[in-house]
């Protein structure tokens, strides 16, 4: 199993944006590209998906997870809301899908949901600007990668001089006691 780290999200989404862009320029071809652009869409959500269930090493609750992304893609094909919503529905469904294998509180999970915003917003306006696909995709999963920098798991804060100094006082005391049964039984 692999870790989640900066250095995996960011060649992820190097390869996510590459081959997405090049699935677009392919499935434009045959479909036009409002249809190329939702399918795509799907497919590359999906994949990172899969992707975060390798690198976090889920294991519980995976049927249940693929359950809801197929939901989530038939009513996204059947309704076809405006384009918008389809961003902001898979962006929010990434967003609930790594906060259930990531955070165990909910401030974690908010301040992701602040990231995925952000990631959305940039993504937007990079493809408002450069009409590029590519672009668009990099800068959205590029800060997507920056989700590490959320700490998973809140850990007791504690103070390891404290601890080693009191581990060293316990095994001064049992060296102590040990040194007075020694001169107890030599005096014997």
């Amino acid at each position: 199993m692999k870790a989640l780290n900066f250095s995996g999200g960011v060649m992820m989404a190097l390869v996510l944006s590459a081959s997405g862009a090049v699935l677009l320029s392919g499935a434009t071809l045959l479909t036009g590209f409002g249809i190329a652009l939702r399918a795509v869409l799907l497919l590359v959500m999906l994949v990172y998906w899969c992707w975060l269930l390798r690198v976090t090493g889920a294991r519980a609750g995976i049927s249940l997870m693929a359950a809801g992304w197929l939901l989530l893609g038939v009513t996204l094909v059947a309704f076809n809301p405006p384009f918008v919503v389809w961003l902001g529905t898979c962006t929010g469904w990434l967003w609930l899908q790594r906060s259930i294998l990531r955070y165990r509180r909910p401030g974690p999970a908010l301040a992701d949901a602040g990231l995925s915003l952000l990631a959305l917003c940039a993504a937007i306006v990079a493809y408002w600007h450069s009409g590029s696909f590519l672009l668009a995709c990099w800068s959205f999963f590029l800060l997507q990668a920056a989700c590490v920098f959320i700490p998973a798991q809140a850990t007791p804060v504690t103070s390891t001089d404290a601890t080693d100094a009191n581990r060293f006082a316990q095994a001064r005391h049992s060296a102590e006691q040990a040194l007075r049964r020694l001169r107890q039984s030599e005096s014997i």
